[in-house]
Formats: C-alpha cells, structure tokens, sequence
C-alpha cells in the first residue's frame, strides 16, 4: 500500500567535505566544526551592514542535538547584541545532523567563535528518511468521521483532522510561502452518496470560480485535470469549489507519487504552481504563523496517501460494496 516509502538509503554514514578541506570547515573524523562565518547564515534585514566588532546572542533554536536537518534549512537564529545589526539565520550547505552545541543563550559569540559539531551526509534521502520517522507518529493522527446532522438525519464523512492540523484541508504551498495560512488545500468528502474533491484557496488571486482550473502531475505521466462548472462559494482570499470523485481519482492519488499542482485563474489570466517542497520553517516566533502538517517532501507524501487510504477504508466500513480495490 505504501510501498514507494520504503527506500533504502545508499550510505547510513557521515562523510567529510573533500571540497571544503582547508576552507572554513574544520574536519576531525566524521565530525565538522561550523564557526560563525558569512558563509553559514542569512540576514533577516540584508539591508543592514553587519560590522565585525558586533556580537550576537541565540535566540531561537529549530533544530535539537541529535536531530537531523536538510540543506538550506534554518537551524537557529542569532540576535545581535551591540551594533543593531538584527539578525541572522545560520543555514548550511549540505544535509547532516547536529551532534553538539558549542554555545548557549548566555553566550556573546564574535566571528570566528565556534558554533556546533555536525556529521554531513551526502544521501540527503537518508536524512529525508529520518526526518519521516520522527513526524511518523504525528503524521499517523489523521482522523476522518462521520458528521450526522441532528435536523435532517444527513450524513458526511470527511476528515476532521490531517496529521496534528484540525482541518479537512490537505495543505500545499508555493515554493517560498513565509507563512502556512497561505496554503492550497484540498480533501476527500462524501456527503450523502455524493463523493466529491474539495478545493480551499487562501490566494486572493485564485478564488476558484467557474472556468478557473487546476492540474495535478504525478509520478510516470499521470495527471489529474479538473475545470470548475460552478461558482465558488467563501469569502476574499478563503474560496471553496469542488469536483466530483471516482475511482481512477482516488486510485490515481492511493498508488501515484503527487509531484505538483497547477491552478489556473482564468478571469485574471494568472497561474501557480504548488508542491510539497514548501520553505515554511519554525523559525517564527509566532506559531501559527509557522505550524505546517509536514515539513519534508516524503512526509507530505505519506500523508496524502495516508488521507487517502483512510478515506476508502471509512467508506468501505460503512457500505463494503462502496468501491472495490
């Protein structure tokens, strides 16, 4: 059911930089010393000039010991404490995992000051699937239930929950979203018999009208094409529409690995694409401004298998003729 999940990594073992020998990486064993250098971090205001005599104070930290990170990823972010300077993300180059911390929240730390120890790896896969195992269990929270209306007797099944989100929305983002309310989501719902795709746009420029529409690639050419007939219904920058549900859709979503997602405005003459890739990192200090349901690639694409597995096994519960797999 889940099997493209099941890769083999082709090396579990840190290997050194052979490039970066001799340069601001200093090397013993398997174990590289990252110095706070230009090289390692990203202004927040690249405005302002950073002099070398300014020092700096850690102020937020993404990333534990032990833990692993993926390139260009935000670790920590450092504050600074005499100039104004205001502050720096400290990124690397390459996949690893950070094996000790060098300095703590009551440091000053100057250029050159040494900041953690990592072990780098070259199978960024590897560290993909280890990233995975850790959000397993969060990801495992998907919930989908049966709404019954107390008036009418009417009966919906749809999700009420999507890793550890309360929502029915599967969230994709643009490759440089800042923020995770800015997301296009969709789910799986069957209200009454009628099975149908749920499409929810926070772009204002895509409110999901009639004519506008979107296609979605997957893994060895398959494609999903839907073109809305109906007006959508919300309001600015929150518009919901739908699409009706059969088998090939659902197969199509259970047995293909999900690329990316094309929606096409057709009143402003305007597209986006969307995928799995998202840059929204825990590295804002207002939470729900930086909460996501998956944070790697291969996360995303066990939840939404996840999703939808669950969503026919329901089904299937409730009325075992509904869809033969």
């Amino acid at each position: 059911m889940f099997s493209f999940f099941k890769r083999k990594s082709n090396s579990k073992r840190p290997v050194e930089d052979e490039e970066n020998k001799g340069e601001k990486i200093e090397s013993n064993d398997s174990s590289i010393t990252i110095s706070f250098q230009k090289d390692y971090y990203e202004k927040d205001f690249p405005s302002i000039s950073i002099p070398s005599s300014d020092e700096f104070l850690l102020i937020e930290k993404y990333v534990d010991s032990g833990d692993y990170f993926l390139k260009d990823q935000t670790l920590f972010k450092l504050g600074s404490k005499i100039h104004g300077s205001g502050t720096v993300q400290i990124k690397l180059p390459f996949s690893g995992r950070i094996e000790k911390y060098h300095m703590n929240s009551f440091m000053n730390l100057k250029f050159g000051d040494k900041l953690i120890s990592v072990s780098k790896f070259d199978d960024e896969s590897f560290v993909q699937d280890k990233l995975f195992e850790k959000q397993k269990e969060k990801l495992d929270l998907t919930e989908v239930s049966l709404i019954v209306d107390e008036f009418t007797g009417g009966e919906t099944i749809k999700f009420t929950k999507i890793s550890d989100d309360e929502t029915e929305f599967f969230k994709l983002y643009e490759p440089n979203a800042s923020y995770s309310f800015q997301f296009l989501g969709f789910s799986f719902v069957n209200h009454n018999g009628f099975v149908y795709l749920s499409f929810h746009s926070r772009n204002e420029n895509f409110s999901l009208s009639k004519g506008d529409s979107i296609i979605m690639l997957f893994e060895g050419g398959a494609k999903l094409e839907f073109e809305f007939k109906n007006a959508g219904h919300g309001t600015k920058g929150a518009r919901t529409n739908y699409e009706l549900l059969n088998y090939d859709i659902l197969n199509t979503f259970l047995t293909r690995k999900f690329l990316k997602l094309k929606i096409i405005s057709i009143r402003r003459n305007l597209y986006d694409v969307y995928d799995l890739n998202h840059s929204i990192k825990k590295d804002n200090q207002n939470e729900e401004l930086s909460f996501t349901q998956y944070d790697t690639e291969l996360a995303g694409q066990y939840l939404l298998q996840l999703l939808t597995f669950k969503f026919i096994e329901y089904n299937k519960s409730r009325n075992e003729n509904w869809i033969e797999y």
